[in-house]
């Protein structure tokens, strides 16, 4: 009797250790799969992320494309505009000059600044 009761308290120790590791390890699935739907949602949410982004991207390529080209347009009619008014201004040889051929200030081209402070504010 002694020996059957030692194997039958032996076997439910057994039994009820083998029982707790099951229902841990029924946990520790339950949370990876909790994890596996979240990471899964959180994926489809990057994926629509990065989506719209490169929808934004490629519309402000576009508009950037289209601002580069006009800017480019711009400075040719500039160009354009700067031949015309040397033109015009080269044809009227007793009229004022386009351009300002003498200084306004003579006496300013000597002032050479404050030498003791030429090192700027990392001088100070």
């Amino acid at each position: 009797l002694k020996a059957n009761k030692l194997k039958r308290n032996k076997r439910t120790a057994e039994a009820n250790k083998l029982t707790a590791e099951i229902e841990g390890l029924t946990a520790q699935i339950q949370d990876m799969g909790a994890n596996i739907e979240r990471l899964a949602q959180e994926q489809q949410e990057l994926t629509k992320a990065m989506a719209e982004a490169t929808t934004l991207r490629e519309s402000e390529h576009k508009e950037n494309t289209q601002t580069i080209a006009d800017a480019g347009a711009g400075v040719e009619a500039v160009k354009q505009a700067l031949v015309v008014l040397k033109e015009f201004y080269a044809s009227q040889a007793g009229a004022a000059s386009f351009m300002q051929r003498r200084r306004q200030v003579p006496e300013m081209a000597e002032y050479k600044g404050m030498q003791s402070a030429k090192g700027g504010v990392v001088g100070m």
